[in-house]
């Protein structure tokens, strides 16, 4: 959660109509909020007014999704808060739509820019002090367009790299008779988070990369990563010692260690060009092939 002044914004993940998680955060080298996201996780925008003095003051959000402005103002009170999504009202019916995080596709114009900031998504607000405008019936909104399809520089990593785009979940309500409506008056305060995979992060060094070589090298490479299979043996590792050397009882060399994956339940052969695999079972498989 990004709390500047009187606000607060963050996303959260949609679990359902009426459970909405947070996502992980991180505070980046140059003190900005990074969240820590996966493709095709659903998201909101949380909105809220933290502070203040006056409860009946309004302070208007207006929002922008990856450098896409959205078509539509938000108005809150102090202690309130709402959810932002794709929103559209036809006919007196609000409708609001989860963004979705997902792999951008290279556009045709594609160049090498070499930074890897392109790699962040962005979430930001400007908050300004709410002006009555008038009292209306509610009119129509045609449905925001995500702007996140595309990327162009040619350097960025696909697999590190997410935008938003429309998700599949949605609510909707029966607005009826007329509201109150409030525009933009003086900038308040200005509010930005970004977002990233895992593994973006790490590559621009939000997060520390795992001190484990192998689990680095699985995290930073997730194209290469597999799946069990329902039928496959999961085996796990066990740590053997091997090696040294001991004279008079005094160890001259230190013995080496390595992981050992037992495959005895393996059948002793199989038909040549096929492989026996043995999976760990935090993800990473090791393959043997067959002689």
């Amino acid at each position: 959660m990004v709390v500047k002044g009187n606000f607060s914004v963050r996303l959260v993940r949609v679990v359902d109509e009426y459970t909405k998680e947070p996502f992980k955060e991180h505070v980046g080298p140059d003190g900005l909020t990074y969240a820590e996201v996966e493709p095709d996780a659903e998201y909101l925008v949380e909105l809220q007014v933290v502070g203040g003095e006056d409860s009946k003051k309004r302070y208007v959000f207006e929002g922008s999704i990856d450098d896409k402005k959205l078509n539509y103002i938000s108005w809150l009170c102090k202690d309130q808060s709402r959810h932002d999504g794709i929103i559209s009202k036809v006919n007196g019916e609000r409708t609001i739509k989860a963004f979705k995080f997902q792999r951008p596709k290279l556009s045709k114009s594609a160049s090498s820019q070499g930074s890897t900031m392109l790699l962040m998504g962005s979430v930001s607000y400007k908050i300004y002090e709410g002006v009555y405008a008038k009292e209306e019936a509610p009119r129509d909104i045609q449905e925001f367009t995500t702007g996140g399809d595309e990327v162009s520089d040619a350097n960025m990593v696909m697999d590190k790299t997410v935008r938003s785009s429309k998700g599949r979940h949605s609510e909707t309500t029966r607005i009826e008779g007329s509201h109150d409506t409030y525009g933009p008056g003086a900038l308040v305060e200005e509010i930005e988070l970004r977002y990233c995979t895992t593994v973006g992060l790490i590559y621009c060094g939000v997060l520390a990369k795992p001190s484990n070589v192998w689990d680095a090298y699985i995290l930073m490479n997730p194209g290469k990563r597999r799946t069990a299979d329902p039928g496959e043996l999961l085996v796990e590792p066990k740590k053997i010692k091997y090696g040294g050397c001991s004279f008079l009882g005094r160890q001259i060399v230190a013995p080496k260690e390595a992981d050992l994956f037992d495959l005895t339940d393996f059948p002793d052969s199989e038909p040549e060009g096929t492989a026996a695999r043995a999976v760990r079972k935090d993800g990473p498989a090791v393959v043997s092939q067959s002689p």
